[in-house]
């Protein structure tokens, strides 16, 4: 008798992947990007021009770092990355013990990678932002719900992403 494997696919595992970048993305933007304030000028001024700055993503995860460096790669290649300028995505390997730490203090932008124990610990401490960004929501709404029965999104009392 032949054994099966079990696993997730390729394919899953790359559309989780680039979800959970882009929800990092989103989160990172949602809590840190206010829009421009419009001030008043005389019709006869030009604004000076400025070369905006580029955003750079701290994220940490407990990832190798091979697949880091991949997801990097395509990530700062991607629309999106344009999008948002982001210019960078620093990543920080740390043990899920530190992972509360660094968020609390502002160290880190995105947490990837932890394993639904830790993103329930993170979320009940008030620590992650929901999915908001019309980009993010399309992206989760092409990951199943579940896949054998284990939930592939935490969705909040208040009906949001996580």
């Amino acid at each position: 008798m032949k054994s099966r494997r079990r696993g997730i696919s390729s394919t899953i595992l790359i559309a989780i992947l680039v979800l959970a970048i882009i929800a990092g993305v989103a989160a990172y933007l949602l809590t840190t990007h206010k829009p421009p304030e419009e001030k008043p000028s005389k019709p006869e001024e030009k604004p000076p021009e400025e070369t905006p700055k580029g955003v750079t993503i701290s994220v940490i995860s407990r990832h190798p770092t091979d697949i880091l460096v991949r997801a990097r790669e395509m990530f700062l290649k991607s629309d999106l990355a344009r999008k948002y300028n982001v210019t960078d995505i620093r990543t920080i390997v740390i043990p899920s013990g530190l992972w509360e730490r660094y968020i609390s203090s502002g160290q880190a932008d995105v947490a990837w990678g932890g394993g639904p124990t830790l993103f329930d610990y993170l979320y009940i401490k008030g620590l992650l932002a929901p999915l908001e960004l019309p980009e993010v929501l399309n992206a989760a709404s092409q990951v199943p719900d579940e896949i054998a029965g284990m939930p592939m999104k935490r969705v909040g009392d208040d009906g949001k992403i996580y």
